[in-house]
């Protein structure tokens, strides 16, 4: 049951980026947040506000500008992010002051890792934060050097043990993960049967009335996020490589990047495969590839050649090795395995769940 609300009740903004892989575990974390009786308000983009359909429960939603409120302007990706910090910083703060003038004041701000002027922002306010990184600590281990005084990760212990240990004793590290919808793991927050905010046009239904009809386990999933492009030799490789492994699969190819698919590959591959503009997805990380092959041991990495480009007979190779191939039982049992560990931290008493009250315990300490 949901515990109850009152005006004492610690406050926290949530700040996401308008990405949609990095919404969705925000999301999540407010949604835990709320159901254990803090009051969240996430506060999104107004251009990804006029972009999404959103199912956000007991999540307070608001709005601010980060430059790009009609989709993105151009220039680099350098530029982007200063815009984002400009406008950003402004809009943010100017929420953060009509709160305080509404008696609904903020407590406490939780970013994403990828706007640290949030931070800036807060302090200005003599506001805590923390940052949320919706990568793995590995991820976090190699490439940021972190100054926090809270830093959060969308991962569990158990994952990555020994990077986890590590990082505690360098800074005050809490594992709150995985950020998935509740009913695929311990069922406890009420009404959360999924992520609740879809930038883009979902295809929830058509792809799972097609998946219903196939046997399980017997099919492919191909996503390769919101923001990776593929080069069209690339694409033309997957495909043909989808193709010729004659197992049935389901892939998500952007409206951007259909143009860049063998001419009349959806009709010819109709009998096998599903196209679809967006579906439901977990986002990758270019080490957790590593991971996923060596330690985690619940997939295949295929291997470039010289130019970059993942051949058709490699890609082929590795979905046999992986469907049929000796690996598939070894890499079945730890997909069994690391889900049960993935509800067991965030059930009661586990590693994230016990993370998220000591969070919620310092809120209230503050």
């Amino acid at each position: 049951m949901e515990k109850g609300e009152g005006a004492s009740t610690p406050h926290v903004l949530v700040l996401p980026s308008s990405i949609q892989g990095h919404i969705n575990p925000l999301l999540q974390f407010s949604k835990r947040l709320v159901s254990k009786g803090l009051r969240v308000t996430l506060a999104i983009t107004i251009f990804a506000s006029k972009s999404m359909q959103a199912k956000t429960g007991r999540v307070r939603l608001k709005t601010i500008s980060d430059g790009n409120d009609d989709g993105f302007q151009g220039g680099t990706i350098d530029e982007y992010f200063e815009r984002v910090k400009i406008f950003g910083s402004r809009t943010l703060a100017e929420l953060i002051d009509k709160q305080e003038s509404s008696g609904d004041p903020i407590s406490f701000v939780v970013y994403d890792s990828l706007l640290p002027w949030a931070l800036d922002v807060a302090e200005g306010f003599n506001l805590p934060g923390a940052s949320f990184f919706t990568q793995s600590c590995t991820v976090s281990n190699i490439y940021y050097h972190v100054h926090q005084d809270w830093v959060i990760f969308n991962t569990f212990d158990e994952l990555e043990i020994e990077v986890v240990n590590l990082m505690a004793k360098q800074l005050p590290l809490r594992t709150i993960g995985p950020s998935l919808p509740s009913m695929y793991l311990d069922k406890r927050v009420e009404g959360d049967h999924d992520y609740g905010i879809n930038l883009f046009e979902p295809s929830s239904e058509t792809c799972m009335n097609w998946l219903n009809a196939k046997e399980t386990g017997s099919v492919i999933y191909v996503a390769f996020g919101s923001i990776a492009e593929l080069r069209s030799e690339q694409m033309e490789e997957l495909a043909w490589g989808l193709r010729e492994s004659n197992n049935s699969f389901l892939w998500v190819v952007r409206e951007a990047e259909k143009n860049k698919l063998p001419s009349n590959f959806s009709e010819e591959t109709s009998n096998k495969g599903l196209l679809v503009s967006w579906c439901p997805q977990l986002e990758d990380q270019p080490t957790n590839a590593k991971y996923l092959e060596d330690v985690w041991r619940v997939g295949l990495r295929a291997k470039m050649d010289d130019t970059g480009i993942v051949r058709r007979e490699d890609i082929v190779g590795c979905i046999r090795e992986v469907m049929e191939g000796d690996r598939e039982i070894e890499i079945k049992r730890n997909v069994i395995k690391w889900r049960e560990l993935a509800r067991e931290a965030v059930d009661e008493g586990g590693s994230s769940d016990k993370n998220i009250e000591d969070f919620i315990s310092m809120l209230a300490s503050t």
